[in-house]
């Protein structure tokens, strides 16, 4: 059960997470100064684990990378993230605090390499698996450029 682990996650920041029937997005954060930060999640979502946890991570994400100002997002789109910083940020937060470098790299060396075959693993949505993928390797890359990448990362000894 581990969407209750995030659920409790988010309950323990001071986070209200609201299920609402005719939301016009998947989800939706929202937190002003006088607030409590909430998340509003359209019962959709609920489809499967694997979805529900992507969006949840995103929307808490949001909780980490919106400094304390009114933010709101959503996160059906992922060409989006090219365009908004915000949603970038957050959707970023949300993948490497779900697959941690260590785990996806452990994952690789195991032979667990499609992208299908990972977000099993990690009980994400595909296109969240995809993109955990390419920031790991564009970090891996940055080290390889720099020297300093970790042992084994990427054939990099």
């Amino acid at each position: 059960m581990m969407e209750l682990e995030l659920i409790k996650f988010a309950y323990g920041l001071g986070i209200t997470i609201e299920y609402v029937d005719n939301l016009k997005r998947e989800a939706f954060y929202y937190s002003d100064i006088d607030v409590p930060p909430v998340i509003y999640m359209s019962k959709g979502t609920m489809r499967s684990d694997r979805h529900f946890r992507s969006v949840l991570i995103h929307e808490i994400g949001h909780y980490f990378t919106c400094s304390g100002r009114v933010c709101a997002g959503y996160f059906t789109h992922w060409d989006k993230l090219q365009e908004d910083i915000v949603e970038y940020r957050a959707a970023k937060w949300g993948a490497e605090y779900l697959i941690p470098d260590e785990s996806l790299k452990l994952a690789f060396e195991n032979g667990i390499t499609g992208v299908w075959e990972q977000a099993d693993l990690f009980v994400v949505d595909d296109e969240l698996m995809a993109f955990r993928r390419e920031l790991y390797q564009r970090k891996m890359i940055g080290y390889r450029n720099n020297k300093r990448a970790p042992k084994g990362a990427f054939g990099v000894s």
